[in-house]
């Protein structure tokens, strides 16, 4: 009995460090890259920036949420950007990012809204959509 516990928490271990990269892998991110990202903010387009970290339960629900609104990024030409809150400092302290599962909305060359630690569906929707209508 005891063997089998400790397989179960080693699998569940597991797959809870896998877990992560999976969902943001099924989001439709584009690659972090300072340079890439400050030229699309640039351009004008709208532009998410989904600080993210591997360990965040929020933001694994986040990333679904994101993947399941694919079809409206392409429809809003959204971009979206997924920086890993672990290796982008730089990012994050230019930024001013106060935690991991922060998503925030660039439009016409500058931040527009930001969300932290959001993690209803409906509400990340109604975030996005608002926040690049304004």
């Amino acid at each position: 009995m005891i063997k089998f516990h400790c397989r179960a928490l080693v699998l569940a271990a597991v797959l809870a460090f896998a877990a992560p990269a999976a969902f943001a892998a099924s989001a439709p991110y584009e690659a972090y890259d300072r340079q890439h990202f400050s030229e699309t903010v640039q351009k004008g387009a709208p532009v998410i920036a989904h600080v993210d970290a591997d360990w965040c339960g929020i933001c694994r629900a986040q990333s679904e949420t994101l993947a399941g609104l694919a079809n409206t990024f392409r429809d809003m030409n959204v971009t979206l950007f997924l920086v890993d809150w672990d290796t982008e400092k730089d990012f994050v302290r230019e930024n001013k990012v106060p935690s991991q599962s922060t998503l925030i909305l660039y439009r016409d060359g500058e931040e527009v809204a930001r969300s932290i630690g959001e993690s209803d569906p409906a509400a990340i929707e109604r975030f996005i959509v608002t926040g690049f209508q304004q």
